[in-house]
């Protein structure tokens, strides 16, 4: 009991005299006041940076959502403009093989000239003559391309044809290169 300084009646009796004249200091009181009243500012100014702080870390992280957002649309809008010209080059593709089909069906396949007819065979070939004659070639190598002329033997064939429709015969020649 002696160490407890509450239970000593004068440690006490002090304590209230103390408070007393503490209490009986206006400027002190002031001082006490003005004190807590800093410290309950400094405490909202704390809580208002903390808040602040806090709206400023949601807006940095919606922006990079909304950025990641975008980037995710500017992803997909690329794949489907891919996808559109993959489509363009098949279907530009399937357009220039039909004109293929019909400039060579039009004006290259073998037709009777009598009927213009398509059904025609060919009933014989024969060789007419033999020559030499000279061809320019073109070489790639690794220092580049080189051109140079060629001795080649050179054959005039004559094709015999018949059409199925209206038994029409003709021949055409052809000058081409021997082993070719």
């Amino acid at each position: 009991m002696a160490n407890d300084p509450n239970q000593d009646s004068t440690y006490r009796l002090r304590v209230e005299a103390l408070q007393k004249v503490i209490d009986g200091i206006p400027r002190f009181k002031y001082w006490i006041a003005q004190a807590t009243n800093e410290q309950h500012a400094q405490q909202q100014a704390r809580q208002q940076q903390s808040l602040a702080q806090q709206q400023a870390d949601l807006a940095q992280e919606q922006a990079r959502a909304l950025a990641l957002q975008e980037q995710q649309q500017q992803a997909v809008a690329h794949q489907e403009r891919q996808a559109r010209g993959q489509w363009l080059f098949w279907i530009g593709l399937v357009f220039a093989a039909i004109v293929a089909g019909w400039v060579w069906h039009r004006f290259i396949r073998h037709r009777c000239p009598s009927c213009k007819s398509l059904n025609v065979h060919c009933t014989g070939q024969a060789e007419l003559d033999r020559f030499k004659g000279r061809i320019k070639v073109r070489e790639k190598n690794s220092r580049g391309t080189n051109t140079r002329f060629m001795s080649t033997t050179f054959v005039i064939n004559r094709y015999d044809y018949a059409c199925d429709e209206c038994d029409h015969t003709w021949s055409e020649k052809k000058k081409e290169e021997l082993g070719a």
